[in-house]
Protein backbone atom coordinates (compact mmCIF):
# COMPACT_ATOMS: atom_id res chain seq x y z
CA UNK A 1 0.00 0.00 0.00
CA UNK A 2 2.79 2.29 1.06
CA UNK A 3 4.13 1.44 -2.55
CA UNK A 4 0.77 2.44 -4.31
CA UNK A 5 0.33 5.67 -2.25
CA UNK A 6 3.95 6.90 -2.61
CA UNK A 7 3.87 6.29 -6.58
CA UNK A 8 0.76 8.28 -6.34
CA UNK A 9 2.10 11.21 -4.57
CA UNK A 10 4.91 11.63 -6.47
CA UNK A 11 2.60 11.96 -9.68
CA UNK A 12 0.66 14.56 -7.67
CA UNK A 13 2.98 16.50 -6.08
CA UNK A 14 4.95 16.42 -9.43
CA UNK A 15 2.22 18.03 -11.42
CA UNK A 16 1.55 20.11 -8.36
CA UNK A 17 4.75 21.64 -8.54
CA UNK A 18 4.59 22.54 -12.06
CA UNK A 19 0.93 23.82 -12.44
CA UNK A 20 1.74 25.90 -9.55
CA UNK A 21 4.95 27.95 -11.63
CA UNK A 22 3.15 28.08 -14.66
CA UNK A 23 -0.39 29.24 -12.87
CA UNK A 24 2.21 32.07 -11.06
CA UNK A 25 4.15 33.38 -13.88
CA UNK A 26 0.93 33.94 -15.72
CA UNK A 27 -0.99 35.53 -12.58
CA UNK A 28 2.13 37.83 -11.96
CA UNK A 29 3.98 38.69 -14.98
CA UNK A 30 0.62 38.93 -16.83
CA UNK A 31 -0.14 41.73 -14.30
CA UNK A 32 -3.17 39.74 -12.62
CA UNK A 33 -1.56 40.82 -9.10
CA UNK A 34 0.60 43.48 -10.73
CA UNK A 35 -2.10 45.74 -11.50
CA UNK A 36 -3.40 45.92 -7.63
CA UNK A 37 -0.22 47.82 -6.97
CA UNK A 38 -1.66 51.76 -7.93
CA UNK A 39 0.87 53.87 -6.81
CA UNK A 40 1.22 57.60 -8.59
CA UNK A 41 4.64 57.35 -9.73
CA UNK A 42 6.97 54.26 -9.69
CA UNK A 43 11.05 53.88 -11.05
CA UNK A 44 12.20 51.02 -12.64
CA UNK A 45 13.90 50.40 -9.29
CA UNK A 46 10.94 50.28 -7.46
CA UNK A 47 9.26 48.21 -9.69
CA UNK A 48 11.91 45.67 -9.80
CA UNK A 49 11.73 45.56 -5.88
CA UNK A 50 7.49 45.20 -5.99
CA UNK A 51 8.03 42.02 -8.55
CA UNK A 52 9.96 40.53 -5.35
CA UNK A 53 7.16 40.46 -3.16
CA UNK A 54 4.66 40.13 -6.07
CA UNK A 55 5.70 36.49 -7.14
CA UNK A 56 5.20 34.98 -3.47
CA UNK A 57 1.53 36.38 -3.42
CA UNK A 58 0.85 35.23 -6.83
CA UNK A 59 1.81 31.76 -5.54
CA UNK A 60 -0.31 31.86 -2.69
CA UNK A 61 -3.91 33.10 -4.67
CA UNK A 62 -2.81 30.15 -7.21
CA UNK A 63 -1.86 27.18 -4.70
CA UNK A 64 -5.28 25.72 -4.44
CA UNK A 65 -6.10 26.21 -8.35
CA UNK A 66 -2.86 24.26 -8.99
CA UNK A 67 -3.59 21.48 -6.12
CA UNK A 68 -7.22 21.11 -7.83
CA UNK A 69 -5.49 21.07 -11.61
CA UNK A 70 -3.22 18.29 -10.28
CA UNK A 71 -5.63 16.13 -8.54
CA UNK A 72 -7.88 15.82 -11.39
CA UNK A 73 -5.05 15.46 -14.01
CA UNK A 74 -2.99 12.66 -12.21
CA UNK A 75 -5.94 10.68 -10.92
CA UNK A 76 -7.59 10.94 -14.32
CA UNK A 77 -4.72 9.62 -16.07
CA UNK A 78 -4.97 6.62 -13.40
CA UNK A 79 -8.24 5.86 -14.53
CA UNK A 80 -7.73 6.14 -18.03
CA UNK A 81 -4.19 3.44 -17.62
CA UNK A 82 -7.03 1.25 -15.87
CA UNK A 83 -4.98 1.25 -12.80
CA UNK A 84 -7.76 1.60 -10.77
CA UNK A 85 -9.21 -1.82 -11.48
CA UNK A 86 -5.87 -2.83 -11.45
CA UNK A 87 -5.76 -1.93 -8.11
CA UNK A 88 -9.64 -3.17 -7.08
CA UNK A 89 -8.59 -6.36 -9.08
CA UNK A 90 -5.73 -7.06 -6.22
CA UNK A 91 -8.24 -6.50 -3.38
CA UNK A 92 -7.22 -2.52 -2.62
CA UNK A 93 -9.67 -0.47 -1.38
CA UNK A 94 -9.22 2.46 -3.89
CA UNK A 95 -10.49 4.82 -1.55
CA UNK A 96 -7.20 4.70 0.32
CA UNK A 97 -5.43 5.80 -2.29
CA UNK A 98 -6.49 9.19 -1.99
CA UNK A 99 -4.56 9.87 1.08
CA UNK A 100 -2.03 11.73 -1.17
CA UNK A 101 -4.65 13.90 -2.27
CA UNK A 102 -5.95 14.45 0.71
CA UNK A 103 -2.07 15.38 2.41
CA UNK A 104 -2.05 17.70 -0.81
CA UNK A 105 -5.30 19.53 0.31
CA UNK A 106 -4.52 19.61 4.03
CA UNK A 107 -0.95 20.93 3.09
CA UNK A 108 -2.43 23.35 0.83
CA UNK A 109 -5.06 24.58 2.92
CA UNK A 110 -3.18 24.86 5.76
CA UNK A 111 -0.30 26.76 3.60
CA UNK A 112 -2.83 29.05 2.10
CA UNK A 113 -4.44 29.73 5.98
CA UNK A 114 -0.86 30.41 7.35
CA UNK A 115 0.41 32.96 4.60
CA UNK A 116 -3.33 34.85 4.03
CA UNK A 117 -3.31 35.25 8.27
CA UNK A 118 0.46 35.89 8.82
CA UNK A 119 2.54 36.36 5.41
CA UNK A 120 0.60 38.04 3.15
CA UNK A 121 0.10 41.08 5.32
CA UNK A 122 3.70 41.60 5.73
CA UNK A 123 4.30 41.42 2.32
CA UNK A 124 1.70 44.15 2.08
CA UNK A 125 3.51 46.13 4.42
CA UNK A 126 6.96 45.77 3.48
CA UNK A 127 6.10 46.19 -0.20
CA UNK A 128 4.53 50.07 1.53
CA UNK A 129 7.01 50.46 2.92
CA UNK A 130 9.48 49.87 0.14
CA UNK A 131 7.68 52.50 -1.60
CA UNK A 132 7.84 54.74 1.33
CA UNK A 133 11.50 54.52 2.29
CA UNK A 134 12.51 55.55 -1.26
CA UNK A 135 12.45 59.27 -0.91
CA UNK A 136 15.11 60.14 -3.42
CA UNK A 137 13.39 58.47 -5.75
CA UNK A 138 9.94 59.63 -4.78
CA UNK A 139 11.11 63.64 -5.15
CA UNK A 140 13.19 62.26 -8.62
CA UNK A 141 9.86 61.13 -10.23
CA UNK A 142 7.75 64.14 -9.14
CA UNK A 143 10.35 65.87 -10.57
CA UNK A 144 10.08 64.64 -13.64
CA UNK A 145 6.55 64.59 -14.36
CA UNK A 146 6.24 68.32 -13.59
CA UNK A 147 9.07 69.06 -16.52
CA UNK A 148 7.05 66.70 -18.52
CA UNK A 149 3.45 67.16 -17.86
CA UNK A 150 3.99 70.50 -16.37
CA UNK A 151 1.29 69.20 -13.17
CA UNK A 152 1.38 66.82 -11.26
CA UNK A 153 -2.10 65.74 -8.77
CA UNK A 154 -1.84 65.51 -5.18
CA UNK A 155 -4.53 63.45 -3.06
CA UNK A 156 -7.27 63.84 -5.33
CA UNK A 157 -7.04 67.55 -3.55
CA UNK A 158 -4.75 69.50 -4.60
CA UNK A 159 -3.75 70.08 -8.73
CA UNK A 160 -0.27 72.07 -9.13
CA UNK A 161 1.65 73.38 -12.09
CA UNK A 162 4.93 75.76 -12.67
CA UNK A 163 6.28 77.23 -15.51
CA UNK A 164 9.76 75.94 -14.66
CA UNK A 165 11.23 72.90 -11.70
CA UNK A 166 14.40 72.54 -10.42
CA UNK A 167 16.33 70.23 -7.84
CA UNK A 168 18.72 72.47 -5.23
CA UNK A 169 20.68 71.17 -1.96
CA UNK A 170 18.68 71.68 1.28
CA UNK A 171 20.15 73.84 3.25
CA UNK A 172 18.65 72.48 6.71
CA UNK A 173 19.43 69.01 5.41
CA UNK A 174 22.00 67.53 8.36
CA UNK A 175 20.92 63.65 8.99
CA UNK A 176 22.28 61.37 6.77
CA UNK A 177 19.48 59.40 6.17
CA UNK A 178 17.14 62.37 4.89
CA UNK A 179 16.83 64.01 1.52
CA UNK A 180 19.77 66.55 0.73
CA UNK A 181 17.64 67.96 -2.66
CA UNK A 182 14.37 69.82 -2.36
CA UNK A 183 12.33 70.74 -5.66
CA UNK A 184 11.99 74.23 -6.15
CA UNK A 185 8.49 75.60 -8.19
CA UNK A 186 9.08 78.92 -10.13
CA UNK A 187 5.73 80.64 -11.57
CA UNK A 188 3.58 77.69 -9.45
CA UNK A 189 -0.11 78.07 -9.64
CA UNK A 190 -2.57 75.24 -7.72
CA UNK A 191 -6.38 74.55 -7.49
CA UNK A 192 -8.07 73.44 -4.20
CA UNK A 193 -10.21 70.73 -5.05
CA UNK A 194 -13.21 69.78 -3.04
CA UNK A 195 -15.07 66.11 -4.10
CA UNK A 196 -13.65 67.51 -7.59
CA UNK A 197 -14.84 70.84 -7.57
CA UNK A 198 -12.32 73.94 -6.98
CA UNK A 199 -12.84 75.46 -4.06
CA UNK A 200 -9.72 77.69 -3.79
CA UNK A 201 -7.24 79.04 -6.41
CA UNK A 202 -3.22 80.53 -5.30
CA UNK A 203 -0.32 81.84 -6.94
CA UNK A 204 3.08 81.79 -5.72
CA UNK A 205 6.42 83.04 -7.27
CA UNK A 206 8.45 80.18 -5.28
CA UNK A 207 7.14 76.87 -3.57
CA UNK A 208 9.92 74.45 -2.23
CA UNK A 209 9.15 71.07 -1.58
CA UNK A 210 11.01 68.53 0.86
CA UNK A 211 10.56 64.87 1.32
CA UNK A 212 10.88 63.29 4.79
CA UNK A 213 10.11 60.44 6.70
CA UNK A 214 9.03 60.05 10.19
CA UNK A 215 11.93 59.04 12.24
CA UNK A 216 9.70 56.40 14.30
CA UNK A 217 7.16 55.26 12.17
CA UNK A 218 9.29 55.53 8.73
CA UNK A 219 5.70 57.18 7.07
CA UNK A 220 6.83 59.83 4.43
CA UNK A 221 5.71 63.34 4.63
CA UNK A 222 6.38 66.73 2.09
CA UNK A 223 6.40 70.40 3.68
CA UNK A 224 6.11 73.05 1.51
CA UNK A 225 7.09 76.56 1.64
CA UNK A 226 5.05 79.25 -0.29
CA UNK A 227 6.42 82.67 -0.68
CA UNK A 228 4.01 85.52 -1.16
CA UNK A 229 1.22 83.51 -1.43
CA UNK A 230 -2.41 84.68 -2.87
CA UNK A 231 -5.37 83.04 -2.45
CA UNK A 232 -8.74 83.33 -4.18
CA UNK A 233 -11.47 81.75 -2.03
CA UNK A 234 -13.84 80.68 -5.09
CA UNK A 235 -16.81 80.11 -2.40
CA UNK A 236 -16.51 83.67 -0.95
CA UNK A 237 -15.24 85.22 -3.85
CA UNK A 238 -12.39 86.85 -1.67
CA UNK A 239 -9.05 87.49 -2.43
CA UNK A 240 -6.36 86.72 0.29
CA UNK A 241 -3.09 88.15 0.21
CA UNK A 242 -1.24 85.18 3.07
CA UNK A 243 2.75 86.13 2.44
CA UNK A 244 4.84 83.56 3.22
CA UNK A 245 3.17 80.69 4.28
CA UNK A 246 4.50 77.27 5.39
CA UNK A 247 2.33 73.73 5.15
CA UNK A 248 2.90 70.77 6.45
CA UNK A 249 3.71 67.82 7.21
CA UNK A 250 1.32 66.79 4.80
CA UNK A 251 1.07 62.69 4.67
CA UNK A 252 2.06 60.83 1.41
CA UNK A 253 -0.55 58.26 0.83
CA UNK A 254 -0.49 55.07 -0.80
CA UNK A 255 -2.69 52.16 -1.95
CA UNK A 256 -1.86 49.74 1.02
CA UNK A 257 -3.44 50.76 4.43
CA UNK A 258 -4.20 48.87 7.43
CA UNK A 259 -7.87 47.71 6.73
CA UNK A 260 -8.80 44.55 7.49
CA UNK A 261 -8.04 42.20 4.35
CA UNK A 262 -4.63 43.65 5.11
CA UNK A 263 -4.19 42.39 8.46
CA UNK A 264 -2.55 39.71 10.58
CA UNK A 265 -4.88 37.27 12.56
CA UNK A 266 -3.28 38.67 15.58
CA UNK A 267 -3.61 42.05 14.71
CA UNK A 268 -7.23 41.62 13.93
CA UNK A 269 -7.99 40.12 16.84
CA UNK A 270 -6.07 43.17 18.60
CA UNK A 271 -8.15 45.48 16.77
CA UNK A 272 -11.52 43.98 17.39
CA UNK A 273 -11.04 45.26 21.08
CA UNK A 274 -9.77 48.38 20.07
CA UNK A 275 -10.97 49.59 16.57
CA UNK A 276 -10.45 53.27 16.93
CA UNK A 277 -7.11 52.85 16.91
CA UNK A 278 -7.03 51.86 13.23
CA UNK A 279 -5.54 53.94 10.62
CA UNK A 280 -8.54 54.25 8.87
CA UNK A 281 -10.08 55.58 11.63
CA UNK A 282 -7.93 58.37 12.26
CA UNK A 283 -9.61 61.12 10.00
CA UNK A 284 -12.98 60.47 11.24
CA UNK A 285 -11.67 60.96 14.46
CA UNK A 286 -9.98 64.17 13.35
CA UNK A 287 -13.08 65.57 12.29
CA UNK A 288 -15.07 64.35 15.13
CA UNK A 289 -12.33 66.33 17.10
CA UNK A 290 -12.08 69.12 14.87
CA UNK A 291 -16.47 69.70 15.47
CA UNK A 292 -15.07 69.83 19.29
CA UNK A 293 -12.77 72.31 18.61
CA UNK A 294 -15.41 74.05 16.54
CA UNK A 295 -17.50 74.10 19.76
CA UNK A 296 -14.69 75.01 22.55
CA UNK A 297 -13.86 77.86 20.42
CA UNK A 298 -17.39 79.12 20.52
CA UNK A 299 -17.78 78.95 23.93
CA UNK A 300 -14.87 80.55 24.20
CA UNK A 301 -15.67 83.49 22.40
CA UNK A 302 -19.76 83.50 24.01
CA UNK A 303 -17.78 83.94 27.52
CA UNK A 304 -15.30 86.22 26.86
CA UNK A 305 -18.26 88.80 25.26
CA UNK A 306 -20.57 87.72 27.96
CA UNK A 307 -17.96 88.36 30.40
CA UNK A 308 -16.71 92.01 32.43
CA UNK A 309 -14.95 92.99 29.49
CA UNK A 310 -17.13 92.13 26.77
CA UNK A 311 -14.32 91.18 24.11
CA UNK A 312 -12.43 88.65 22.70
CA UNK A 313 -8.96 89.30 21.84
CA UNK A 314 -7.08 86.46 19.40
CA UNK A 315 -4.07 86.07 16.70
CA UNK A 316 -0.97 87.54 17.41
CA UNK A 317 1.21 91.09 17.96
CA UNK A 318 1.28 91.26 14.15
CA UNK A 319 -1.85 89.88 13.16
CA UNK A 320 -5.20 89.77 15.52
CA UNK A 321 -8.83 90.71 15.93
CA UNK A 322 -10.94 91.98 18.95
CA UNK A 323 -14.52 91.15 18.83
CA UNK A 324 -17.28 92.82 20.18
CA UNK A 325 -21.03 92.95 19.76
CA UNK A 326 -24.32 93.96 21.73
CA UNK A 327 -26.16 90.39 21.34
CA UNK A 328 -24.66 86.76 21.28
CA UNK A 329 -27.71 84.43 20.19
CA UNK A 330 -26.63 80.61 19.86
CA UNK A 331 -27.50 78.15 17.55
CA UNK A 332 -29.11 75.40 19.80
CA UNK A 333 -27.87 72.49 17.95
CA UNK A 334 -24.03 73.68 16.73
CA UNK A 335 -23.26 75.83 19.33
CA UNK A 336 -22.67 78.75 17.22
CA UNK A 337 -23.01 82.65 18.01
CA UNK A 338 -24.36 84.76 15.77
CA UNK A 339 -23.08 88.63 16.52
CA UNK A 340 -25.45 91.50 16.89
CA UNK A 341 -24.25 94.69 16.07
CA UNK A 342 -20.93 93.74 16.49
CA UNK A 343 -17.71 95.60 16.48
CA UNK A 344 -14.53 94.37 15.22
CA UNK A 345 -10.75 95.95 15.90
CA UNK A 346 -8.18 94.49 13.16
CA UNK A 347 -4.69 94.87 13.43
CA UNK A 348 -2.50 93.38 10.56
CA UNK A 349 1.20 94.33 9.69
CA UNK A 350 0.90 97.44 10.94
CA UNK A 351 -2.60 99.17 9.93
CA UNK A 352 -5.37 99.13 12.43
CA UNK A 353 -8.86 99.20 11.29
CA UNK A 354 -12.87 99.12 12.89
CA UNK A 355 -15.65 97.53 11.76
CA UNK A 356 -18.99 97.85 12.80
CA UNK A 357 -21.96 96.43 10.84
CA UNK A 358 -25.42 95.13 11.85
CA UNK A 359 -24.63 91.35 12.20
CA UNK A 360 -21.99 88.98 11.87
CA UNK A 361 -20.90 85.17 11.99
CA UNK A 362 -17.91 82.98 12.28
CA UNK A 363 -16.97 80.29 10.73
CA UNK A 364 -14.19 77.12 11.61
CA UNK A 365 -11.91 75.89 8.15
CA UNK A 366 -9.09 74.33 7.32
CA UNK A 367 -7.47 74.77 4.11
CA UNK A 368 -4.16 74.45 2.19
CA UNK A 369 -3.29 71.41 4.39
CA UNK A 370 -3.09 73.38 7.66
CA UNK A 371 -2.85 71.52 10.69
CA UNK A 372 -4.59 74.15 12.19
CA UNK A 373 -8.23 75.20 11.72
CA UNK A 374 -8.79 78.76 10.48
CA UNK A 375 -11.02 81.80 12.04
CA UNK A 376 -13.26 83.21 9.17
CA UNK A 377 -15.23 86.51 10.37
CA UNK A 378 -18.10 87.65 7.98
CA UNK A 379 -19.43 90.85 8.37
CA UNK A 380 -22.83 91.96 6.93
CA UNK A 381 -25.93 94.13 6.95
CA UNK A 382 -24.60 97.58 6.24
CA UNK A 383 -20.83 97.92 6.96
CA UNK A 384 -18.68 100.49 7.54
CA UNK A 385 -15.11 100.46 8.77
CA UNK A 386 -12.44 103.29 9.29
CA UNK A 387 -8.64 103.49 8.85
CA UNK A 388 -6.79 104.62 12.05
CA UNK A 389 -4.55 106.55 9.27
CA UNK A 390 -7.20 108.12 7.74
CA UNK A 391 -10.04 108.35 11.07
CA UNK A 392 -12.48 110.75 9.48
CA UNK A 393 -12.70 108.51 6.32
CA UNK A 394 -15.67 106.12 6.48
CA UNK A 395 -16.19 103.29 3.91
CA UNK A 396 -19.29 101.47 4.02
CA UNK A 397 -19.63 98.28 2.44
CA UNK A 398 -22.98 95.96 1.65
CA UNK A 399 -20.43 93.08 3.13
CA UNK A 400 -16.73 92.47 4.51
CA UNK A 401 -14.72 89.23 4.79
CA UNK A 402 -11.81 89.16 6.94
CA UNK A 403 -8.65 87.49 6.58
CA UNK A 404 -8.79 84.18 8.44
CA UNK A 405 -6.63 83.42 11.72
CA UNK A 406 -5.14 80.48 13.25
CA UNK A 407 -7.74 78.90 16.25
CA UNK A 408 -5.79 79.38 19.26
CA UNK A 409 -3.76 77.68 21.35
CA UNK A 410 -5.31 77.51 24.15
CA UNK A 411 -8.80 76.33 22.37
CA UNK A 412 -6.98 73.54 20.58
CA UNK A 413 -5.91 71.96 23.71
CA UNK A 414 -9.16 71.45 25.11
CA UNK A 415 -10.16 69.59 22.18
CA UNK A 416 -6.30 67.58 22.24
CA UNK A 417 -6.29 63.49 22.46
CA UNK A 418 -4.29 64.19 26.39
CA UNK A 419 -7.26 65.96 27.34
CA UNK A 420 -9.96 63.54 25.29
CA UNK A 421 -8.89 60.61 24.45
CA UNK A 422 -10.11 58.35 20.89
CA UNK A 423 -11.73 55.86 23.06
CA UNK A 424 -13.84 58.36 25.10
CA UNK A 425 -14.66 60.33 22.04
CA UNK A 426 -16.51 57.55 20.41
CA UNK A 427 -17.96 55.98 23.41
CA UNK A 428 -21.11 57.59 22.24
CA UNK A 429 -23.16 55.60 25.29
CA UNK A 430 -21.03 58.30 27.39
CA UNK A 431 -22.47 62.06 26.92
CA UNK A 432 -19.89 64.71 26.64
CA UNK A 433 -22.22 67.28 27.09
CA UNK A 434 -21.62 69.63 24.40
CA UNK A 435 -24.09 69.96 21.15
CA UNK A 436 -26.58 67.56 19.77
CA UNK A 437 -24.87 67.99 16.57
CA UNK A 438 -21.49 66.30 17.63
CA UNK A 439 -23.93 64.27 19.70
CA UNK A 440 -25.07 62.86 16.84
CA UNK A 441 -21.77 62.53 14.86
CA UNK A 442 -20.09 61.04 17.87
CA UNK A 443 -23.26 58.26 17.73
CA UNK A 444 -22.04 57.90 13.76
CA UNK A 445 -18.50 57.23 13.91
CA UNK A 446 -19.19 54.96 16.50
CA UNK A 447 -21.62 53.20 14.77
CA UNK A 448 -18.80 52.63 11.99
CA UNK A 449 -16.21 51.26 14.63
CA UNK A 450 -19.26 48.27 14.74
CA UNK A 451 -18.87 47.93 11.22
CA UNK A 452 -15.18 47.55 11.31
CA UNK A 453 -15.39 44.99 13.93
CA UNK A 454 -17.80 42.74 12.12
CA UNK A 455 -15.58 43.22 9.00
CA UNK A 456 -12.69 41.69 10.74
CA UNK A 457 -14.97 38.92 12.12
CA UNK A 458 -16.05 38.28 8.26
CA UNK A 459 -12.33 38.40 7.41
CA UNK A 460 -10.89 35.92 10.02
CA UNK A 461 -14.06 33.47 8.56
CA UNK A 462 -13.57 34.08 5.36
CA UNK A 463 -9.76 33.12 5.65
CA UNK A 464 -10.85 29.89 7.46
CA UNK A 465 -13.30 29.16 5.31
CA UNK A 466 -11.89 29.55 1.87
CA UNK A 467 -8.35 27.76 3.26
CA UNK A 468 -10.62 24.29 4.07
CA UNK A 469 -12.47 24.18 0.98
CA UNK A 470 -9.30 23.51 -0.70
CA UNK A 471 -9.19 20.41 1.17
CA UNK A 472 -13.02 19.31 -0.44
CA UNK A 473 -12.63 20.61 -3.27
CA UNK A 474 -9.16 18.88 -4.24
CA UNK A 475 -10.68 15.30 -3.24
CA UNK A 476 -13.68 16.12 -5.49
CA UNK A 477 -11.26 16.78 -8.18
CA UNK A 478 -9.52 13.53 -7.83
CA UNK A 479 -12.83 11.96 -7.74
CA UNK A 480 -13.90 13.04 -10.74
CA UNK A 481 -10.42 12.56 -12.68
CA UNK A 482 -11.51 9.01 -11.58
CA UNK A 483 -15.36 9.27 -13.00
CA UNK A 484 -14.16 11.13 -16.22
CA UNK A 485 -11.05 9.45 -16.81
CA UNK A 486 -9.54 9.48 -21.03
CA UNK A 487 -9.69 12.80 -22.71
CA UNK A 488 -12.55 14.26 -20.59
CA UNK A 489 -9.73 14.73 -17.58
CA UNK A 490 -10.25 18.58 -18.41
CA UNK A 491 -14.28 18.06 -17.93
CA UNK A 492 -13.52 16.67 -14.85
CA UNK A 493 -11.29 20.13 -13.43
CA UNK A 494 -14.01 22.47 -14.83
CA UNK A 495 -16.91 20.34 -13.35
CA UNK A 496 -14.91 20.61 -10.00
CA UNK A 497 -13.81 24.58 -10.08
CA UNK A 498 -17.41 25.55 -10.52
CA UNK A 499 -17.89 24.65 -7.14
CA UNK A 500 -15.16 26.16 -6.05
CA UNK A 501 -16.02 29.47 -8.06
CA UNK A 502 -19.75 28.64 -5.77
CA UNK A 503 -17.47 28.58 -2.70
CA UNK A 504 -15.72 31.86 -3.61
CA UNK A 505 -19.24 33.59 -4.70
CA UNK A 506 -20.91 32.25 -1.07
CA UNK A 507 -17.98 33.76 0.97
CA UNK A 508 -17.70 37.19 -0.63
CA UNK A 509 -21.54 37.02 -0.10
CA UNK A 510 -21.31 36.17 3.47
CA UNK A 511 -18.67 38.48 4.09
CA UNK A 512 -20.49 41.51 2.76
CA UNK A 513 -24.23 39.96 5.42
CA UNK A 514 -21.80 39.36 8.41
CA UNK A 515 -20.77 43.71 8.12
CA UNK A 516 -24.15 44.58 8.72
CA UNK A 517 -24.63 44.03 12.71
CA UNK A 518 -28.30 42.91 12.07
CA UNK A 519 -27.09 40.08 9.83
CA UNK A 520 -23.68 39.19 10.82
CA UNK A 521 -25.36 35.42 12.25
CA UNK A 522 -26.90 34.82 8.80
CA UNK A 523 -23.53 36.14 6.73
CA UNK A 524 -21.47 33.50 8.57
CA UNK A 525 -23.90 31.19 7.68
CA UNK A 526 -23.14 31.33 4.23
CA UNK A 527 -19.46 31.91 4.32
CA UNK A 528 -19.57 28.32 5.91
CA UNK A 529 -22.44 26.78 3.35
CA UNK A 530 -20.93 26.30 0.23
CA UNK A 531 -18.31 24.13 2.22
CA UNK A 532 -21.01 22.49 3.52
CA UNK A 533 -22.35 21.98 0.39
CA UNK A 534 -18.88 20.82 -1.44
CA UNK A 535 -18.69 18.34 0.89
CA UNK A 536 -22.02 16.92 0.79
CA UNK A 537 -20.64 16.92 -3.21
CA UNK A 538 -17.61 14.62 -2.08
CA UNK A 539 -20.12 11.93 0.01
CA UNK A 540 -21.85 11.66 -3.21
CA UNK A 541 -19.26 11.08 -5.96
CA UNK A 542 -17.10 9.05 -3.57
CA UNK A 543 -19.99 6.69 -1.87
CA UNK A 544 -22.18 5.84 -4.98
CA UNK A 545 -20.58 7.48 -8.30
CA UNK A 546 -17.12 6.08 -7.64
CA UNK A 547 -17.89 2.70 -6.71
CA UNK A 548 -20.34 2.71 -9.96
Amino acid sequence: MFTLQWYVARELFKTFALATIGLTLLFSMGGGVFNMIQAEVLTAVQLGRILGFIIPVAATLMLPVAALFSAAMVYGRLSADNEFDACRASGVNIHRLFAPAVLLALLTGTFTFSFSSFVLPRYAERLNQTLRDDLQNMQRVVLRRLRTEGRIDFMKKYVLSADSAMERRSPDSAAADEPRQVIELRGASFIELDEGKPVRLGTAPIVTFLFRSDPVTRDPFVYARLHDLRLFDQERNQFHQMGDQRLGPVPIPWKFTRKAKWMTLPEMLYYRQRAWELPEMAEKIQRLRALIQEFYFYQDLISALRGPQGAYRFGTAQRGYEIRAEQIPVDRDSGRPRLEKPTVRQWWDGTRRTFQAGSGTLAVERTLGEAYPLIYIKLGNEVSFTDEEQPGKVIRRAAVDLEPLPMPGHVLEKASPSALSDSDLLAWDRPLGLTPRIDDARQAHAASVVVLVHKMTAEIHSRAAFSASVLVLVILGAALGVVFRGGQMLTAFVIAFLPGLLVTILVVTGRQLAVRPDAEAVGLGVIWSGLVLVALGDLVVLGRVLRR
